[in-house]
């Protein structure tokens, strides 16, 4: 269901569908399609090809744009929907798409206007997004013309899907202006539910570590080989190359084929930590060019966020690195470990040693992390520290590692100005929603909707044989 967000998943994923190529055994024929008026049931060998599940002030809502939604949903998620899920989620779209047609039916009566120029604009970024989606303008044309398109049929089909998405924008926005948390309403709730960690939990076990990072180094041909493959790179993307084009000229992995597109991922499942922080940082659009493991060099860009997942592209130029190029990375990290020993400062081994740009200079030091989070082969290092002590050297997730415990702080109640911004957060949401539904409850005393009984799964033609 929308809330206080641009409700661009049911609006535009028609759209979506159709140039990612998505129609499958989860849509009936027609889904993907923008979706025409119907005024009765269409079967085909006993099975609803399609049919109209709602009206809203005279305007339709059609069982394939539910189908679509759940499409969109499940390629966004990475994995096919489980069956039991899908009536809820089919119940979940319709009141979406119900509540999107009711704000546009209530923005029109108003009057309300959007302007060429920012619908045009609003095309142009989601184009952009599009292409960045399939692999490039060059496959993304492709795409189109398979499906009997051009760019401007697309533009042209999505021109009045994007005015009702603007127009609902602003009147999410004007529903939401007016709506505040003040300090006061903040520490009251706090005050309320401090106790109750089903409301507030606790502050987890955090620990505070610093690190020394030995990574292997590729001798010096292959070194500067990487080194110069890097600098035309970036040369290109500085030169406003397309980074799709770049990544299948220059990009070594089994992504260089698809444009550098890595698909969906779950941060937790990007073993190598600068890479998983870096796509932890990155807003949709934003590049780095300068992340360095032990495996080369990374130029990756964020295509798109939900949750703790991403999509991202990226351009690999690899080191080459050997077996033997590891063991002089492990012989360097015990000598950094026999000058601990011997009593060398912490700060100053780190400096001399480590190979993590990010922390060299500050002692090696890492943001705090509850201890919970920590991947099993530093959970065990670190269960055994006292604070002040370092380990033994061990193989991390990227080359050679040495790591002390600074601190531990033991899992205790927040306080609330470490949970404050927080809590105004989700205060200001759940006040925003909570207008926002007693908005479009006014907005169904005006606005005529009609509900009809979604069919069963087994009735939907597509979907018998399981999504």
């Amino acid at each position: 269901m929308p809330r206080l967000t641009p409700p661009s998943r049911s609006v535009l994923a028609a759209a979506l569908a159709l140039v990612l190529g998505a129609a499958g055994a989860m849509a009936p024929p027609g889904a993907g399609a923008p979706a025409a008026r119907a005024d009765a049931d269409s079967v085909q060998a006993g099975r609803i090809l399609d049919q109209v599940v709602a009206t809203v002030d005279d305007e339709v809502i059609l069982l394939s744009e539910l189908l679509t939604d759940l499409q969109l949903y499940s390629m966004q998620s990475g994995r096919p929907l489980e069956r039991d899920q899908m009536p809820r989620l089919l119940e979940e779209s319709l009141e979406g798409r119900i509540r999107e047609k009711l704000l546009v039916a209530k923005a029109r009566r108003d009057e309300m206007q959007v302007g060429e120029d920012a619908i045009e604009r609003a095309l142009d970024q989601h184009v952009a997004r599009l292409q960045q989606q399939v692999g490039g303008e060059t496959r993304f044309l492709r795409e189109l013309e398979r499906q009997g398109l051009n760019l401007r049929d697309l533009r042209k089909r999505l021109r009045e899907p994007m005015r009702d998405q603007l127009l609902v924008q602003r009147m999410l926005e004007r529903i939401g202006h007016d709506v505040e948390v003040s300090d006061d309403e903040a520490r009251a709730f706090f005050a309320a539910n401090r106790n109750d960690p089903e409301v507030i939990p606790l502050r987890p076990q955090v620990v505070t570590l610093s690190h020394i990072l030995i990574l292997p180094r590729a001798d010096s041909t292959r070194a500067a080989a990487a080194a110069a493959r890097l600098a035309e790179v970036r040369g290109g993307l500085a030169a406003g190359r397309d980074f799709a084009e770049l990544a299948r000229a220059f990009s070594e992995g089994p992504a260089a084929a698809r444009g550098g597109d890595l698909g969906w991922v779950r941060l937790e499942d990007v073993a190598l930590a600068p890479l998983r922080q870096a796509l932890a940082q990155l807003a949709p659009g934003e590049m780095r060019d300068d992340i360095r493991t032990e495996q080369g060099y990374h130029i990756v860009r964020v295509e798109e966020r939900s949750g703790d997942r991403v999509r991202a592209s990226q351009i690999f130029v690899s080191l080459g690195i050997t077996e033997a190029d590891r063991q002089r990375s492990r012989e360097r990290a015990r000598e950094a470990w026999r000058r601990l020993q011997d009593g060398a400062d912490w700060a100053e081994t780190v400096r001399i040693y480590s190979d993590d740009p990010g922390t060299r200079d500050t002692g090696g030091a890492l943001p705090p992390l509850p201890e919970a989070q920590l991947e099993d082969r530093y959970a065990d290092i670190v269960a055994v520290l006292e604070p002040g002590e370092f380990s033994s050297v061990f193989a991390g997730t990227q080359g050679y590692q040495i790591v002390r415990l600074d601190a531990r702080d033991e899992q205790r109640p927040y306080g609330f100005d470490e949970i404050a911004e927080r809590l105004r957060g989700e205060l200001l949401l759940k006040k925003r929603n909570d207008a926002l539904d007693a908005y479009v409850d006014e907005l169904t005393s005006d606005i005529i909707v009609q509900r009809k009984p979604l069919p069963d799964l087994e009735e939907i033609a597509g979907l018998e044989d399981g999504p």
